[in-house]
Formats: C-alpha cells, sequence, structure tokens
C-alpha cells in the first residue's frame, strides 16, 4: 500500500499540474446532487470518522498513555493524520485532476483509480493499484473490528484489553460476519463510502463532546485547548455538522 502511495506522489510531480487551477480548486464550492453529497461526506468521513476519534481515545488508554506521553501522542497524529492521510490523498486527488479528467477518463469503479498510474508503471499499473487496494482494504477493516471490540467491551464492562478472551471474541465475530460482504449484490466497494459518509453522521457529537472535556479546568487542568486550538476545533465542528446534516436532507429528498 505504501508502494502504491509513493507512485501517485510520484507521478503528481510527473504529471502536467498547473498551479493556479490548484489554487482555484482550495476554493469551496458545493456541487449540487445525491453523489456529490455522497462523496463530499465519505471522503471528510474517512478523515474525521466518529469510530476513529473514538478508537483512538481506546488506544491511548490501552497504551496507558498520560499527559507525560503528550509529545508522542502529538507526534503519531501529525505522521499518520497531517503526513502520511495528508500528502497521499492530495497526490490522489491532484493526479486524479491532472491525468483522468484531461482525457476524459470517468471514475465508475473503484480498479479505474488505476489508469492514472499508467503513465509511470505501465501496463502493471493495474496489478499493483490492485495489491495495493487489497492491502488498503485489510488495514481499513480490520480496525474496525477493533473499534467494535473497544465499544462493545466497554458497554459490557469488560476490561476492553486486547489480550482478553471476551475481546477476541467480539472481533473474530466481525470477522465472521464480514465474510458475507463479497456475496452481497452489486459492487461491495460502493458500500464504503455509504459507511463512511453514515459515520460521519455522528462525528460533530464526538467533536463537540472533545472540546467540552478540553476546554473544562477539572478536566484539562493546564493543558486546556488555546485560543488557536478552540478556532480549528469548532471549524471542524462547523464542516462536518454542515456536510452531515447535507447529507441526510438529501438523502431524505428535502434538498437537491
Amino acid at each position: 500500500m505504501a508502494f502504491v502511495v509513493c507512485c501517485f506522489i510520484v507521478t503528481a510531480f510527473q504529471a502536467d499540474i498547473d498551479l493556479t487551477d490548484v489554487l482555484a480548486g482550495i476554493v469551496p464550492s458545493v456541487p449540487g446532487g445525491v453523489d456529490s453529497a455522497l462523496m463530499i461526506a465519505a471522503i471528510l468521513g474517512g478523515a474525521v470518522h466518529i469510530t476513529i476519534i473514538g478508537m483512538h481515545t481506546y488506544n491511548t488508554n490501552v497504551r496507558k498513555w498520560t499527559r507525560s506521553d503528550l509529545g508522542l501522542a502529538r507526534f503519531d497524529n501529525t505522521l499518520s493524520m497531517g503526513f502520511a492521510f495528508g500528502i497521499y490523498s492530495l497526490a490522489v486527488y491532484l493526479v486524479a485532476a491532472a491525468v483522468l479528467h484531461p482525457n476524459g477518463i470517468e471514475i465508475k469503479l473503484a480498479t479505474d483509480a488505476a489508469l492514472s498510474l499508467g503513465p509511470l508503471l505501465g501496463k502493471g499499473a493495474m496489478a499493483i493499484f490492485l495489491a495495493g487496494l487489497w492491502a488498503a482494504t485489510l488495514s481499513t477493516i480490520s480496525p474496525t473490528f477493533l473499534a467494535g471490540a473497544y465499544f462493545i467491551s466497554d458497554k459490557m464492562g469488560w476490561p476492553g484489553d486486547p489480550s482478553d478472551r471476551r475481546f477476541r471474541y467480539v472481533i473474530f465475530a466481525g470477522a465472521l460476519i464480514s465474510i458475507a460482504g463479497p456475496f452481497i449484490k452489486g459492487s461491495f466497494f460502493l458500500l464504503l463510502p455509504i459507511m463512511l459518509a453514515f459515520g460521519l453522521c455522528g462525528t460533530p457529537l464526538i467533536i463537540g463532546i472533545i472540546l467540552y472535556l478540553l476546554n473544562k479546568r477539572e478536566v484539562a487542568g493546564e493543558f486546556r485547548n488555546s485560543a488557536t486550538l478552540n478556532v480549528l476545533g469548532f471549524l471542524t465542528l462547523a464542516v462536518t455538522t454542515i456536510v452531515a446534516v447535507r447529507f441526510i436532507l438529501v438523502k431524505l429528498g428535502i434538498i437537491f
């Protein structure tokens, strides 16, 4: 998967990318239609999904991180969300815009994205992309099972320790259920953006709770949010709320 990401980054440097167009693309725009509402919510849900935020809290508890580990936590977030997720997402978007769009190639299937790697990898683009897609599937679905085990263990009053037998049983049950996925009629790849979009609908709630706790002196103490962090946090809350509400209203047919 890392190799495929590197290929997208290299292709982004090789592609004929107009800086003016890139800067123009930064200006927010909201295209109409159900498909755009779904994809916007799914892309944002992939970055700030309620499962990701919730599981991160459980992971820090299991690792027994305390305030003395704040430096490590910041490094972890910066490396994973800022660099890994941010850089490769930007590279994929730039490559798609510079390679696929000018050639009139429309993405209809997940594998169509491999066409953008053709200039770099040639005939091997599809095979390498599929290998990366398979790895990405495993890296996505595995934490989902882990998150479910954390949530259920917390609800049941179990330790929430991955070494606990009940914790492992929950993960195994999730894996058994997911076996039916490939046999669902239609393309099961299309279920991923739907899952991410619906997960985004719960994101504003957990962000609101976290912002509330990080501003309480009796909870955060000297580590309370600064004004800058609050501005960024409430901006994230506002954006996720607007996108989630729009997705729900479009799905209900209230707006178009």
